[in-house]
């Protein structure tokens, strides 16, 4: 139980450190606290169309997200109940999704998707 429990506060340690590239204009602050794991995103515009796309891939084959003009405001539950809300617009993405809502699976999976986001946003040109 111990180990477990390391294991979890190193991962939330890793996941509040912000990840800043002022030289990209780019910023990153996932922030796992004890009822919530978000994410905001603060990237140049023309990242956005491949966020977009990466959020479809991971969310799918079950759900994909309608663009309207480049944006995205939705809550949604997924096949497997997993249930988060993001909101996605030029430069700028925010994905809430509450603990007590959703499974530790469902938990893990949304770690996966931040991880890929963070990837996609700070990979250079």
């Amino acid at each position: 139980m111990k180990s477990k429990l390391t294991a979890v506060l190193l991962l939330a340690a890793f996941f509040i450190i912000s990840c800043h590239r002022p030289d990209a204009g780019t910023s990153i602050v996932i922030n796992d606290d004890g009822s919530h794991f978000n994410l905001k995103a603060r990237y140049p515009g023309d990242k956005t169309g491949r966020v977009g796309r990466y959020l479809n891939r991971s969310i799918g084959p079950n759900r994909e997200f309608i663009f309207k003009d480049g944006r995205i405001d939705a809550t949604t539950t997924l096949n497997d109940d997993t249930k988060f809300r993001v909101r996605l617009r030029p430069g700028r993405l925010d994905i809430r999704f509450n603990k007590a809502e959703n499974s530790e699976e469902s938990y893990e999976r949304m770690v996966k998707i931040y991880e890929g986001v963070k990837n996609i946003l700070t990979e250079p040109e």
